[in-house]
C-alpha cells in the first residue's frame, strides 16, 4: 500500500472494505483482511470501519477478531445513497483477463484462479466496482 501515507494524511470517517465472490456474482468483505490492515495503519483516528457481506457466516468470522467494524448483512449493489457514504472504498479485485466473467465457469477452476480471474482484459470487476460508486454516490470524493 504504497498510497497508505497520502490516504492517512485526509483523516478519512468512514472506509469500505469489499471483495468479489465471482461464483455467485456478489461483493463482499471476504475475511476482512484488508480492512484490518488498514485499521492497524491508521491507529486511533476516528474512522469507522465498514464491511458488506449476504453471507451471515463470514461476518460472524469478521467480528471475532475485530469488534469495532460496522458489519453489513446485504449486497453493495443494494446501496443507493443520496448523500455520500464513506471516503475510502478498498478490495483487491481480481485483474487477470480471461473469459467474460458472466460467462467463466467455477467448474474445475480452483479457488486462487477464481480470486485472480477478472474477465475481458481484467478490469469487469474493477470497472464495475466504479460504476457502482458512481451511480450510487456512496463515495464522498
Amino acid at each position: 500500500m504504497k498510497d497508505f501515507p497520502s490516504i492517512k494524511t485526509k483523516f478519512p470517517l468512514t472506509i469500505l472494505e469489499i471483495g468479489y465472490f465471482k461464483v455467485y456474482s456478489y461483493f463482499r468483505i471476504g475475511s476482512g483482511f484488508v480492512l484490518q490492515n488498514i485499521a492497524k495503519k491508521l491507529g486511533e483516528q476516528d474512522t469507522l470501519y465498514f464491511g458488506i457481506d449476504l453471507n451471515p457466516t463470514a461476518l460472524r468470522h469478521v467480528s471475532l477478531n475485530n469488534e469495532n467494524f460496522h458489519l453489513i448483512l446485504g449486497s453493495f449493489e443494494s446501496f443507493c445513497r443520496t448523500e455520500p457514504l464513506f471516503d475510502f472504498i478498498f478490495c483487491n479485485p481480481p485483474y487477470v483477463p480471461s473469459e467474460p466473467l458472466n460467462i467463466l465457469k467455477a467448474d474445475g477452476i480452483s479457488n486462487i484462479d477464481l480470486a485472480l480471474l477478472g474477465g475481458l482484459n481484467g478490469r469487469e470487476v474493477i470497472d464495475k466496482i466504479i460504476v457502482l460508486s458512481k451511480v450510487s454516490c456512496i463515495l464522498s470524493t
